[in-house]
Formats: C-alpha cells, sequence, structure tokens
C-alpha cells in the first residue's frame, strides 16, 4: 500500500533526518529477525525520478546515485535545486496557519505477508524480494509522473501543466516503528517540476496526487504480487479484510 503525507518547509527535513533517514525504529527494540539489515544502519538515500534531468542547470543527477545531508536541505529545508544550491521558482511564502508545503512523502509498503516472507527467508530470497520490492516503486513513479504529477499555472491555477517528472529521495527501512520486520521505502518527493511548456519551475498539484492515493496503491500491490510471482513462484489468496466485505490480497 502506499501512504502520502505532506513534508513542511524546514520542519520536514528535520524530521526525515531524525527519524526517516535515521531509521524508524530505535536499534534496540529491534527483533532478531531484522538484526541483520540494522547492524549497519539502513541504506543511504537514493535518487529517483526523470526530473533528475533538470537538476543543476541541466546537469543532471543520475538515478539511483545517493542522496546528501546537503541535497535533502537544499530541497526541503529552502526549496533550492539539490545539487547547486540555487532558487527554484517563486519563494514560498507560509500561511498564518500553514507552514509551506517542501515535499511529499509517499511511504511504500508492501502487505505484511511480504515482509514476514522477506524477514524469515534466506539472504539470497531476501535479496529477490528487496529488489522486486524496488523495481515495484520505480515502475509506480514512472507510471505516476505520466498519469498523476502535475503543475498549474494561470488565476487560481486554472491551467494545468504537464511536468518533464518529478526529483525525489527513496530510503528504504526494513522494520516498524514497533520494531516488527516491515521492509518499506519513504519516496519523497519534491515540490518542485518543471513545466513541460514553458520550462518554468512550479509546485506540484497536491489535489491530484492525493486523490490518486488508492490508485496507486493498488498498481503498487498488482505489480509487486506480480513481480514476486514471476522470480519465485508464490501464488496469491484473496481473504477479505476484518470488520469489511471488501477483498484484501495477501500472500
Amino acid at each position: 500500500m502506499i501512504s502520502i503525507r505532506r513534508i513542511s518547509l524546514g520542519g520536514g527535513f528535520r524530521y526525515l533526518m531524525t527519524s526517516v533517514a535515521a531509521g524508524d525504529g530505535a536499534a534496540e527494540r529491534l527483533n532478531r529477525l531484522a538484526r541483520y539489515y540494522a547492524e549497519s544502519g539502513t541504506p543511504r538515500g537514493i535518487f529517483l525520478g526523470a526530473g533528475l534531468a533538470d537538476v543543476d542547470s541541466g546537469r543532471g543527477v543520475e538515478h539511483g546515485s545517493e542522496v546528501t545531508e546537503e541535497h535533502l536541505w537544499n530541497m526541503l529545508g529552502a526549496c533550492a535545486d539539490p545539487v547547486s544550491g540555487e532558487p527554484v521558482g517563486r519563494t514560498p511564502a507560509a500561511s498564518p496557519t500553514a507552514a509551506p508545503v517542501a515535499g511529499f512523502d509517499l511511504t511504500f509498503s508492501p502487505p505484511k505477508s511480504v515482509s514476514v516472507a522477506w524477514a524469515l527467508a534466506d539472504q539470497g530470497t531476501k535479496a529477490v524480494i528487496y529488489e522486486c520490492h524496488r523495481r515495484a516503486i520505480d515502475y509506480v513513479l514512472a507510471y505516476a509522473e505520466r498519469t498523476v504529477f502535475r503543475s498549474r499555472s494561470g488565476t487560481a491555477g486554472v491551467v494545468e501543466e504537464d511536468v518533464s517528472g518529478v526529483i525525489a529521495a527513496a530510503f528504504t527501512h526494513w522494520d516498524s516503528r514497533a520494531g516488527d520486520p516491515q521492509l518499506h521505502d519513504h519516496v519523497v518527493v519534491w515540490n518542485r517540476a518543471k513545466s513541460s511548456s514553458d520550462g518554468r519551475w512550479r509546485t506540484l498539484d497536491s489535489r491530484a496526487i492525493f486523490r490518486s492515493t488508492v490508485a496507486l496503491s493498488t498498481l503498487h500491490q498488482g505489480v509487486l504480487a506480480d513481480m514476486l510471482t514471476a522470480t519465485l513462484g508464490v501464488g496469491w489468496d484473496a481473504r477479505t479484510r476484518r470488520h469489511s466485505t471488501r477483498p484484501k490480497v495477501l500472500g
């Protein structure tokens, strides 16, 4: 599934560095199944998104390259180009009740059955499950770039603008806040994208992003299931949600 939350300017950066980039659960709470991955800490963040070609005055950033603390601060603390630090788009203005939105945290969480299978698997199978998890994220993000991520221009944002892509930073984690095995990624999408029509940098249309949460979650779950079936031969059963008649796909 996918959950989405707004990241505020400045404050969101502190959250990301102290919680997401450092790991969701305290080391002493990690159980034996997740400890192997936690001993050396969580992986460093990596850059994702077709919009990386627009970074640093068009010189670009390589997909999958490391995200540093300076990159994050530029994006989420200053709304500036992650590499050059140059201001991008209009200077964000805070309202009396809310700070400007610097980005969106899209958290990609496989079904619990997948996390349990990953935690109990041998190291080779763990690597396969993780690779399917990462590929599913890339697939959904690319789909969202084609169909969901847009900016707006004109009076009251009446004109919908296509963008060349988004700039995102992904952080993988092995456990939940309760210390249970939970493979998941925080994909932080920067709230700046270059419009295809005129090359101007604008904020993303947040309404379109939140409207698409259910559709993207369903796509993510289906793509991940297909990839795991193709690589490991696993099967899937439809089960009824507790307190609901709606089916839920579990491994």
